[in-house]
């Protein structure tokens, strides 16, 4: 039967005139009156019922798709193998109103594989679908809502095996959001997700051995968390994208500790540093149970210390180690006893006596002292003015023998007693103070030595030692205080080789002011 309205063609059994039982319909091909664009034309071989196709056939639609199954009413209605023409998809499963709706499995084009439920044409309820031929961009099972990864499921992620990441926890809007656990090249994250990205409080442990605890944001570690390193270290305190900035605590695994500021992952701003540096006692070894603790409170820039600063400096026992700053003043009660001497900063030429706190208070430079500062002893030695790289570079005074320079200089005169322990420990002329220029930590250019007896030389130093002429100011001890007998002698290496006749000293007088 040719049906000339509807330009169709139908071979096969009728009931009341209507299609009804076993038969093929065919509609060729045609021209849509508006747009002029042609219609491919369409094929059903199957089972008809009051004109439409109903119950089993197999169907070539306008479309291109391929069906093969139940039909209702003229749609697809219940089992059924549908080929889309317009992606080459192929969906075997249920079908309601010419709708994936049910049960199914839907095989792509690019090899990934789709089964389990189906609502109006998308993904939904539980699933599993494989992405890529045999899965090679891995895979999720789990729960789907309107075509969208939502709820409980996991994702695995393909590539190299040693790059594979796998996602297991809440889904929504197709994206990781909520609690859930993310694996990726041995590095485990733990906590919520928003969007696909970590967020709020949570846990990552690193491939290295590395854990964090604390908070995230977009998926880097931000806000307040705690770090902990393989080694033993520990950090404590503010995160901004991945890197520590802020206030933090950084506990290194040698026992250090700095507590202040950080910026951009490294020691900025100020800060307290404790550390146990290596000691060198005169005459003793580490092995004796000797380490320096080391107390730095200042500035630091790029994570180095540099800035103004002061600075505690103790020598103590192994056994005595502290376990934080505050128990610095405990190491007093040390039952070895030892008052030698040992060098602070190492490699410096500072040598300090006693037991007690060597101190700096002045500017360093990466680590080292740097501009105007003073180093003091114990027993109160000290090194002051400018330094450069740790040592003393330029204007500055050295004081060797402090007891006796505070007596020199409010009296002048040492009384018996005092002269004759001055002799004892320094011998007869020995040095008090310096005052004057230094190079590298050595006594070098103009400058002015002041004795045990009071007297006091000045002149040119050169690699530590008096040079040439100078001036020698002798403390007569009877005339008013501040009353100098001076002579110019010539020195060599600082020893004096002769005194200048009066001749030359007048002359020498009119060119210097003594």
């Amino acid at each position: 039967m040719f049906d000339r309205q509807h330009l169709r063609r139908y071979i096969g059994e009728f009931v009341n005139n209507l299609f009804e039982g076993s038969g093929v319909l065919y509609i060729p091909k045609s021209q849509h009156p508006m747009t002029k664009v042609w219609r491919r034309g369409e094929r059903y071989e199957g089972s008809f019922l009051r004109g439409q196709q109903h119950g089993r056939g197999t169907w070539l639609t306008r479309s291109g798709d391929q069906y093969d199954g139940e039909v209702k009413n003229g749609r697809y209605e219940g089992k059924g193998v549908c080929v889309y023409g317009m992606s080459g998809d192929v969906y075997e499963g249920d079908f309601v109103r010419s709708l994936r709706y049910g049960c199914g499995e839907l095989r792509f084009r690019d090899g990934s594989i789709y089964r389990g439920g189906f609502r109006l044409d998308s993904f939904h309820g539980f699933g599993h679908i494989w992405y890529g031929p045999e899965g090679v961009n891995g895979s999720y099972v789990g729960e789907f809502k309107d075509g969208k990864r939502q709820g409980q499921g996991i994702r695995t992620y393909g590539g190299d095996k040693s790059e594979r990441r796998r996602y297991e926890g809440a889904w929504e809007d197709d994206e990781p959001h909520g609690k859930g656990v993310f694996e990726r090249d041995g590095c485990t994250a733990m906590g919520t997700f928003e969007r696909g990205l970590q967020n709020g409080p949570g846990t990552m442990r690193f491939a290295n051995g590395d854990t964090y605890d604390g908070t995230f944001e977009k998926g880097d570690l931000h806000g307040e968390g705690r770090f902990v390193y393989q080694n033993g270290g520990i950090y404590e305190g503010a995160f901004i994208r991945s890197k520590r900035h802020g206030k933090g605590t950084r506990v290194f695994a040698n026992g250090d500790r700095y507590a202040g500021d950080w910026v951009d992952d490294q020691m900025h701003g100020r800060g307290l540093h404790t550390s146990q540096i290596s000691a060198r006692p005169l005459r003793m070894t580490m092995k004796d149970g000797w380490f320096g603790l080391l107390i730095y409170e200042g500035d630091y820039k790029n994570g180095q210390q540099s800035g103004e600063t002061s600075i505690i400096y103790e020598l103590v026992l192994k056994e005595e180690q502290p376990v934080s700053a505050d128990t610095l003043s405990q190491h007093n009660k040390i039952n070895k006893k030892w008052n030698g001497e040992f060098e602070f900063p190492e490699n410096s030429g500072c040598w300090h006596r006693g037991r007690g706190k060597v101190t700096y208070k002045g500017g360093v430079l990466r680590g080292r002292f740097h501009g105007q500062g003073q180093l003091r002893s114990p027993n109160g030695k000290s090194w002051s003015g400018e330094w450069s790289h740790g040592q003393l570079h330029g204007r500055g005074e050295r004081v060797y023998l402090p007891l006796i320079l505070k007596i020199l200089t409010t009296n002048e005169v040492l009384d018996n007693d005092t002269q004759s322990l001055a002799r004892e420990q320094n011998g007869l002329y020995g040095i008090v103070q310096y005052v004057g220029e230094f190079v590298k930590h050595v006594c070098h250019g103009e400058g002015e030595v002041l004795y045990t007896d009071g007297s006091r030389l000045r002149g040119q130093f050169l690699n530590g030692f008096v040079e040439g002429v100078a001036c020698y100011g002798f403390n007569s001890q009877k005339e008013k205080k501040g009353d100098f007998r001076w002579r110019y002698g010539e020195f060599v290496r600082g020893e004096r080789v002769r005194w200048l006749s009066k001749i030359e000293e007048e002359s020498l007088k009119h060119e210097r002011d003594f």
